[in-house]
């Protein structure tokens, strides 16, 4: 019996053990502690006396009592509401987040805790689990359908389930809890993204921060917070596959363009945006970091993110901000990362050297473009294949971005060679060794000479990798625009495409020229890298003569023709190219010297037509040029080439053979009378011009006493030359045009001679020296010199009163009468 009875008890003891468990939670509730007075309780009781217990304390502290019980249970018993198939998920969403505020005013009043039942980590743990459950599941059952006009909505758009996901991701954070994060939050990050890119494309351009609303700038607060809990203290999605990844990389970028796109970079809304994006672009770069795209992954990457990562490049790139500029420059650097990581990853760098595509310009002296299409063997033709295609399709928006693509690939390049070559990555300047900390400094404060010498450091074999990239990126560049000048291109919107090209291009030739990565002695395979960059300037050159020819035929329009400052920007482009042609390597122009003054004059010349605010900046930028152009031969010491190719060029403008053609009729065939006159009336303006006249004379006092007497010689040669250029545009214009016309025309030529040319003569004599080492040389130069003018000045200086006629006749030919 007594067996029996044992036996019973014990089964009714199991059942109600049995009672008492939970699904997923296995351990026995613990019993509530006795409550223990401290010393400190003990006297303030006995200070204050001992008095009887009233009927309403008793009441209260039978309240309390049962407060306390109920806490005790409160997490198992939210564990068990969550488990309940009978509630539905809405009543669920609410349960939790009555518990969450619940707890966070227990928090804020600092209650006592009690011991409870299920233990806060588990109950945390279990929670977080639940809602992301909730969060995926919704976002498969409903997603964003990209081009839908209609709303969805969802659990993943419900500010209640992320606002009870950031408690437990706060709350594991305070009790050192490690939750499981799922990877297909990615997917949820992306269509919350899709969502806000919904909203802002009702949203009109340029709208004020007051006009969204505060409900959803709260709603996407929560969110960020949540997304920055997950990646900044949680270690990450560490299992997200790259797949994932890069469907909601592209959701962001994609957003990101849309808030610069509708210039909200500045409000509230928007820097939560951009916070929002810093918070999941952070992550990508270190997944890529440590999970490099393979060569199927590569291609995946070109396919969905090349094309936004470039676009958003370039608006990085151009965005002023004066009011967030640290939010800016952060999303600035990680773009960067991402692409970086992403296409010139160090296992990608090494497939690179394969392309070998500047060695077909070997001995080349034609000046034209070969066929581009050679064949790549490694993977990463994929690159250049999305490149292409991004360029046929006229993407105007992204063409802008290929030449911080460049950059990126150089800075790449020249790390990993670094790190390859010295362990510790430190580079020797003078007797200074300066390491990877200090590098930025060096590169915002370092001397000239010193920047040299860090460039330089570069081999050769790494300049030549860098350079057939830079090939192989342009000439996809250059057909586009070869392909264009077969087309009368209209003034505006068909510039556009050759504006964003130039500036590409622009981009690499300041990179070229900052880091030194074009050197003479390297271009030993048939001059190829030079011939390279002559096949480039002649593209620039023809697009010069094809500029000049669209503004000058809507000289006599009147007014601001439609697209004209897209016509100056390209002209401002074009000037900024010339000078990374004379930076690196003068021999690229090699003789042109005559059409880039012809050019220099030209767009000078814009100025007398139309009222443009960029018309300013390209004024400014041409008379750099053009005293660059000086500066440069002043220091080869053949400062004689500009200054006679100036005055060339001048006489050119007017310049009439006997058949009554233009001797330059490739940039001036449509040169009319009028913009004849604007052309002096520039040439004389620079001549006027107090930089360009003490930029002329400093070149001049710089010549070689030796060479001086021969400089004099080559301004007695060209003085007979302009004489010449007079007497025979007269007798060509006598023998086709009326004598208006022809009075017309040598009156131009007259104010050239007088004004521009005799300036430029006096200006030389001017600054030469006579030394003693020079003046027997010097006296016959300047004998030759009186030689060549005193038969037309004689006239002048003698007494007979029709001496001005006898000096017009010396000078044309032709009496002042006819």
């Amino acid at each position: 019996m007594a067996d029996s009875a044992a036996a019973a008890k014990h089964k009714r003891t199991k059942k109600r053990k049995a009672k008492l468990k939970v699904s997923d939670y296995k351990e026995r509730p613990a019993k509530a502690p006795r409550k223990e007075w401290s010393k400190e309780d003990r006297e303030e009781a006995e200070d204050a006396g001992e008095e009887k217990e009233t009927g309403t304390d008793a009441e209260e502290r039978e309240t309390s009592g049962k407060i306390e019980e109920g806490r005790q249970w409160r997490n198992l018993e939210l564990i068990l509401s969550i488990q309940n198939k009978l509630l539905d998920d809405q009543k669920k969403v609410e349960l939790v987040l009555h518990y969450v505020n619940s707890r966070s005013i227990e928090e804020s009043v600092n209650e006592e805790r009690v011991p409870e039942t299920l233990s806060i980590s588990r109950a945390i743990t279990y929670i977080s689990n639940w809602i992301q459950s909730l969060l995926i599941s919704s976002e498969k059952k409903i997603r964003v359908v990209e081009d839908s006009n209609s709303e969805v909505f969802g659990f993943y758009l419900d500010c209640r389930c992320w606002e009870i996901f950031r408690f437990c991701l706060k709350e594991s954070l305070r009790f050192h809890v490690s939750l499981s994060l799922s990877r297909d939050l990615l997917r949820v990050i992306r269509c919350v993204c899709r969502n806000v890119l919904h909203i802002l494309k009702e949203v009109p351009v340029n709208q004020e921060e007051s006009d969204f609303d505060n409900k959803s700038f709260l709603f996407y607060s929560v969110i960020c917070d949540c997304i920055s809990l997950i990646f900044s203290s949680h270690g990450g999605i560490l299992n997200g596959n790259l797949d994932l990844w890069m469907d909601a990389i592209d959701s962001v970028l994609l957003l990101v363009i849309k808030i610069y796109d509708n210039s909200l970079g500045i409000c509230d809304f928007g820097i939560l945006v951009i916070q929002l994006s810093c918070s999941v672009l952070e992550p990508f770069c270190k997944f890529l970091r440590v999970h490099p795209c393979r060569k199927s992954g590569f291609r995946d990457f070109v396919d969905k993110l090349l094309e936004p990562l470039l676009h958003l490049l370039r608006l990085l790139h151009d965005q002023i901000d004066s009011r967030h500029p640290v939010w800016t420059e952060k999303l600035s650097k990680l773009v960067e990362e991402v692409t970086s990581y992403g296409l010139f990853h160090p296992v990608h760098i090494d497939e690179f050297p394969s392309l070998h595509s500047s060695e077909k310009y070997s001995s080349s002296t034609d000046g034209k473009l070969k066929d581009p299409k050679t064949t790549i063997k490694s993977y990463h033709r994929h690159l250049f294949d999305g490149l292409e295609n991004i360029i046929s399709q006229k993407k105007v928006l992204v063409l802008g971005g290929i030449g911080e693509l460049f950059q990126l690939f150089v800075d790449c390049v020249k790390k990993q060679r670094r790190v390859s070559s010295n362990t510790d990555s430190s580079i020797i300047v003078g007797n200074k060794i300066i390491n990877d900390r200090a590098k930025d400094l060096f590169r915002s404060s370092g001397s000239a000479s010193e920047m040299t010498d860090y460039a330089v450091s570069i081999d050769s074999l790494t300049r030549k990798l860098i350079f057939d990239f830079f090939v192989k990126t342009t000439e996809l560049l250059l057909l586009d625009m070869e392909a264009q000048l077969q087309f009368e291109l209209p003034v505006g919107a068909s510039f556009l495409d050759v504006l964003c090209a130039l500036k590409s291009i622009n981009k690499m030739l300041s990179t070229l020229v900052d880091e030194k990565l074009y050197l003479r002695t390297d271009d030993t395979i048939g001059g190829a890298c030079i011939n390279f960059l002559k096949v480039i300037y002649a593209m620039v050159m023809s697009y010069s003569a094809k500029a000049n020819e669209l503004w000058l035929s809507t000289c006599g329009l009147g007014g601001v023709v439609a697209g004209m400052d897209a016509l100056i920007l390209v002209a401002k482009e074009i000037v900024a190219a010339v000078s990374y042609f004379l930076e690196i390597e003068y021999e690229v122009i090699g003789d042109d010297l005559v059409s880039m003054w012809h050019m220099i004059i030209s767009f000078l010349a814009m100025r007398h037509y139309f009222d443009i605010p960029e018309l300013l900046l390209l004024t400014s930028e041409t008379v750099d040029l053009a005293c660059q152009l000086v500066n440069l031969y002043s220091e080869l010491r053949q400062v004689n080439r500009p200054v006679f190719a100036l005055c060339s060029g001048l006489r050119n403008l007017v310049f009439i053979h006997s058949s009554g053609e233009s001797k330059y009729s490739g940039f001036l065939s449509s040169t009319s009378s009028l913009a004849y006159e604007k052309f002096a009336k520039s040439a004389r303006w620079l001549l006027c011009l107090r930089k360009f006249r003490l930029t002329i004379c400093d070149a001049i006092k710089t010549i070689p006493e030796g060479q001086a007497s021969g400089f004099v010689q080559m301004l007695a040669m060209d003085i007979s030359e302009s004489l010449e250029w007079i007497k025979a545009g007269c007798s060509a214009e006598a023998e086709a045009k009326p004598e208006k016309v022809v009075c017309h025309r040598f009156s131009m030529q007259a104010e050239l001679l007088g004004i521009v040319l005799a300036e430029i003569y006096a200006q030389v004599l001017d600054s030469l020296f006579v030394t003693a080492g020079n003046s027997y040389l010097m006296g016959v130069s300047i004998k030759n010199l009186i030689m060549v003018l005193c038969p037309h000045m004689c006239s002048l200086l003698a007494l007979e009163w029709d001496g001005c006629d006898a000096f017009v006749f010396s000078v044309t030919g032709r009496t002042v009468k006819g």
